[in-house]
């Protein structure tokens, strides 16, 4: 299969083509920098300069592919907005192409955007209402409406905490840990140590991809969780422990201080069920899980 992957020289990009091209598929990967193409090329995918937002370019790639990933996304929250709706237009243009045809879309969400439905899973379509509010859940919307026409639409609802040690140098674990470090105390916020968010090793998450690739039908999500239920407070005791600084207790009010902008919805979190994505693509977790990791002391050079 050729597939079309945008953002392939990221964390989740590169880890998606290589895991293809082992198992066979042939990748064209869209990315902006030179160093991005590089890890394309490394990969064995064929690079193609540009960005999301040039819609021609994207709309030939997809139309010469037999499946599109998209995974580039803006997750520098300096216009979220914004990037929501350079989102939203990648995912109006490739369904355009594929309505009529048995090509598939799969596309990435969040984990934490059905955290506050009790007993989400699977087969739980985020509350339209929720779009008011929070621009990335009308991305999930949107690939919807282009299941309802036909199109074989994978939703891969990403947990908040993708990692590996080796391969990563940002997201929300370096994010919490920074903040942690620079503080010189560790935060937990008050009340929040019951709270849990979802996590998976890239590595692991490729691999849900290439499966994905041939169980979506239309409007399928997905739960790549390697672990499901992390309690927030047990990262923060690793921490401790491991940057030999105190825990220290912090009102809700000051956590948007300590941590950035994560701090606003680090309090936002419930169990992740992944058995439905088990069940139906066979996926199984082989790689380390977040906690391990910390406890190695991984990361922790990285902030």
């Amino acid at each position: 299969m050729k597939v079309f992957i945008t953002g392939a020289g990221g964390l989740v990009g590169s880890a998606v083509t290589k895991e293809l091209i082992a198992h066979g598929h042939t990748v064209v990967g869209l990315a902006r920098s030179d160093a991005s193409g590089a890890n394309i090329t490394a990969n064995g995918g064929t690079f193609v300069q540009g960005d999301i937002t040039n819609l021609d370019l994207v709309k030939q790639l997809a139309s010469d592919a037999d499946a599109t990933i998209h995974c580039a996304f803006d997750n520098s929250f300096t216009d979220f907005p914004k990037a929501c709706a350079e989102d939203r237009d990648v995912l109006d243009t490739v369904g355009a192409v594929y309505v009529g045809t048995d090509k598939v879309l799969l596309t990435c969400s969040g984990a934490l955007i059905v955290a506050g439905v009790p007993g989400a899973d699977e087969d739980t379509p985020v509350p339209a209402a929720m779009g008011a509010f929070n621009p990335r859940v009308q991305s999930e919307i949107l690939a919807l409406e282009w299941a309802a026409k036909g199109v074989r639409v994978g939703i891969m609802r990403l947990p908040p905490m993708v990692h590996h040690p080796k391969l990563m140098n940002h997201g929300f674990i370096l994010l919490i840990l920074g903040a942690h470090k620079k503080a010189g105390y560790v935060a937990v916020i008050e009340g929040d140590d019951n709270v849990t968010w979802s996590a998976v090793n890239v590595l692991d998450l490729a691999v849900l991809f290439r499966l994905a690739l041939d169980k979506t039908q239309g409007g399928m999500h997905w739960h790549p969780a390697g672990d499901s239920a992390i309690k927030i407070s047990d990262i923060a005791a690793i921490a401790s422990k491991k940057l030999d600084i105190p825990l220290k207790t912090i009102p809700k009010a000051e956590a948007g201080a300590h941590f950035g902008i994560i701090g606003h919805f680090l309090g936002v979190g419930a169990p992740f069920p992944t058995e439905k994505t088990k069940e139906r693509t066979g996926w199984t977790v082989t790689q380390p899980g977040l906690l391990e990791e910390l406890e190695k002391g991984a990361y922790f050079d990285k902030i």
